[in-house]
């Protein structure tokens, strides 16, 4: 059973039966995010199935997706101890809050705010849930409600390698598709606000070319288009305003760096997919 009631502004209410959450209710999303927030009242880190979040979770994580799970519960078979395996202590982020009894599911352009506790038996169930495809209100939530969760809650497993290339490459292209489309308008539009800001967030590619180096993997990655992020920043940041001809040279390197980051993600990707992440960025700097 699956019903559903549009509510405007790229949200919909859902009440279900006999659904495969993954599957049914949010099909093919989370295969495109470069990251997942999962907040639950219990979580069976013992369900080892091809269906069970446990396994979609450590299957994600191994290939570079950012995983933060927050749980009030942990479920597993009577008389087993829990067994988490090491791919997915190593690159997720546990955390418990024993009072917690909310459930949102975020990726990157999907949210769901509903009933279901993140689990094979409540397909069974009667559930009811929101959700929002409005990235901006995603980006609220995450920023909001999952940052006070997380920090009211006790931190169980962090990452052991949390230093990803990939985690920092779509933050950059993230980065890059906010800033493009100043580059269109008047130039002083980067002053706007908090847009300059963004400007000093480049510099994280020097740290994703040290990953990238220490990588079991070698493969072309250098970026010969120069920009001096940090002089442009003093410069716009002191006389309040944007030097002509240091604007072109940004403009010629967005697009330029955006195609470069794109390439090296397709790749980084692929890599994860067939060698598994464990297997190619390096376990310590």
């Amino acid at each position: 059973m699956y019903q559903e009631i549009d509510i405007g502004q790229d949200s919909k209410l859902l009440l279900y039966k006999n659904k495969d959450f993954w599957e049914d209710i949010l099909p093919k999303t989370f295969e495109e995010s470069s990251y997942i927030d999962v907040i639950t009242y219990n979580f069976n880190f013992n369900n080892y199935s091809e269906k069970s979040f446990y396994f979609k979770l450590k299957d994600l994580a191994s290939k570079g997706v950012k995983i933060r799970l927050l749980y009030a519960k942990e479920t597993y078979m009577e008389n087993e101890e829990i067994l988490v395996e090491d791919v997915f202590k190593s690159f997720v982020l546990c955390a418990k809050l024993d009072n917690n009894h909310s459930k949102i599911f975020l990726s990157d352009k999907v949210a769901y705010i509903g009933s279901a506790n993140f689990s094979v038996g409540s397909n069974n169930n009667y559930e009811c849930g929101i959700i929002i495809k409005d990235i901006e209100v995603i980006e609220k939530i995450r920023k909001t409600f999952v940052t006070e969760l997380i920090e009211a809650s006790e931190l169980i497993s962090i990452p052991e390698n949390p230093f990803d290339p990939l985690h920092i490459i779509n933050d950059l292209i993230q980065t890059l598709e906010t800033i493009a489309p100043m580059l269109l308008h008047d130039r002083d539009a980067i002053l706007i606000d908090q847009n300059l800001e963004l400007i000093p967030e480049l510099r994280n590619w020097e740290f994703a070319q040290e990953l990238l180096e220490n990588s079991t993997i070698n493969f072309e990655f250098e970026f010969d288009h120069v920009f001096d992020w940090l002089n442009f920043y003093c410069d716009c940041y002191e006389n309040r305003s944007v030097n002509e001809s240091e604007f072109q040279i940004l403009c010629d390197f967005v697009p330029k760096f955006y195609k470069h980051l794109q390439k090296i993600k397709s790749k980084l990707v692929k890599l994860y997919e067939t060698e598994g992440k464990e297997n190619v960025i390096p376990q310590q700097i």
